[in-house]
């Protein structure tokens, strides 16, 4: 079993090699057409559940990767937090929202092909002298 997730988009090539340790036996080559990949998304920061202080400020920065996994950045990112959007581009910094747990996502366009990751984080009020 072959994991395609692994292979380029565009003309694979196969050739199957068997050996028994003495001798060795070649299959015919096999070509094989991979389609395109949507672009993979990370996001960097938050984490996953991340603790953040309410009222500061927070990166959001992201990274997108191609079939080839040469990182992109002429990608078109917008962020939505909690189904508001609040920025564009993969690396700015935003005001952390109010107390609380909240969701962001990052939605991805590059070219015709669309994609998004998302992440959970919390904020806390943090006052002085408690």
């Amino acid at each position: 079993i072959l994991d395609a997730s692994a292979l380029p988009a565009g003309t694979v090539l196969f050739r199957l090699l068997a050996s028994d340790g003495f001798h060795t036996t070649v299959s015919e080559l096999v070509s094989v057409e991979m389609p395109e990949r949507p672009p993979t998304v990370s996001i960097l920061t938050p984490r996953e559940e991340q603790m953040l202080v309410a009222g500061g400020t927070m990166r959001l920065w992201g990274a997108v990767n191609t079939g080839d996994d040469d990182p992109v950045m002429e990608a078109e990112g917008t962020w939505i937090l909690d189904g508001e959007r609040v920025g564009e581009g993969l690396d700015l910094f935003i005001e952390t929202p109010t107390a609380g747990r909240h969701e962001l996502v990052l939605a991805v366009t590059l070219g015709k092909q669309k994609a998004q990751a998302s992440t959970h984080f919390v904020s806390v009020d943090l006052k002085p002298g408690e």
